[in-house]
């Protein structure tokens, strides 16, 4: 199933703004609820 599931994956195609958030950089922020 893991490997059917990770061939499944090959067939994906991102829009310009899927990768443009993956490839953004990653912004911290802080602790919430306290």
């Amino acid at each position: 199933n893991h490997i059917s599931d990770a061939v499944g994956a090959l067939d994906i195609t991102l829009t310009a703004e899927e990768i443009a958030a993956i490839e953004a950089p990653y912004r911290p922020t802080g602790v919430k609820g306290f």
